[in-house]
């Protein structure tokens, strides 16, 4: 994939997710008519928007556990891709769960106090949408599970 600028960026240890640079707003705080990086980005003007495709490839491609949230920002106004936001904002829920639920001492391995119809209850989510997401996320190698019984891979 060609570089179009850093749409994921380490900054405080969490992830930033720059997805665009449209914005519609004029915000007094903003940075971006001051600087053209932060953290670790080399450079946040995009040459051009990711697709939802791309953004979802290299979503996947991240290490997720080792952030401690996930944020859409960027030089841009994130809900201007709401399509894109959408999707990735389940997966960040589950894994922020997860995290919490998780415990290190236990080698890796954890049992959840919920059954699926509770933990899409907790997360606010649909049922079929939460099983969906964490298949996909087995799938991505970013997880593992049997029933409630998960474990986290890096």
């Amino acid at each position: 994939m060609e570089y179009i600028g850093d749409v994921f960026y380490d900054y405080g240890g969490s992830l930033y997710v720059n997805m665009t640079n449209c914005c519609p707003c004029r915000c007094t705080f903003c940075i971006r008519d001051m600087v053209d990086a932060l953290g670790d980005a080399d450079s946040l003007w995009l040459k051009r928007e990711p697709s939802k495709e791309e953004l979802l490839t290299m979503l996947a491609e991240q290490k997720l556990a080792v952030y401690d949230e996930i944020v859409f920002c960027g030089y841009g106004e994130p809900t201007e891709r709401l399509d894109c936001l959408l999707r990735p904002c389940a997966r960040d829920k589950i894994m922020a769960y997860l995290k919490n639920a998780s415990c290190p001492s236990t080698g890796g391995t954890f049992t959840v106090p919920l059954d699926r119809n509770a933990m899409a209850q907790y997360l606010n989510m649909d049922r079929s949408a939460l099983s969906r997401e964490l298949s996909k996320m087995k799938a991505d190698e970013i997880m593992d599970f049997h029933k409630s019984t998960f474990r986290l891979l890096d």
